[in-house]
């Protein structure tokens, strides 16, 4: 597995990549590189809405009551973020990019490790 995209973040922008599922269990290696610091997400394609809906909110359950979002590895304010996690045979997984303050240009690289 490689992917490598380069994007724009604005603030209050929450961007989603979905990544391909692999045919076998897989350790993963995802790294970002920004001007400014951002929040890096990583979650299983079915979990990404509710990690979404929890960014939106501010990183807050509904209520201040529930279950925290599934979510493979995480990272906040990182001008440099470098998360490892182990991907499921055959579950597609997204990378949720949030939490700028200001317009930042990001490289994200996911590669499998």
């Amino acid at each position: 597995m490689n992917y490598e995209k380069t994007d724009t973040l604005e603030l209050g922008d929450i961007k989603l990549y979905m990544i391909d599922a692999p045919k076998s269990k897989q350790k993963i290696r995802v790294e970002t590189e920004s001007a400014e610091p951002i929040d890096v997400d990583v979650a299983l394609e079915g979990d990404a809405a509710a990690v979404k809906a929890f960014i939106e909110r501010g990183r807050t359950l509904p209520g201040g009551k529930g279950e925290m979002p599934n979510r493979l590895a995480e990272k906040q304010a990182a001008n440099r973020a470098s998360l490892e996690a182990e991907v499921p045979a055959g579950k597609s997984f997204t990378v949720l990019l949030s939490g700028a303050k200001k317009k930042t240009d990001v490289k994200l690289k996911v590669n499998s490790i």
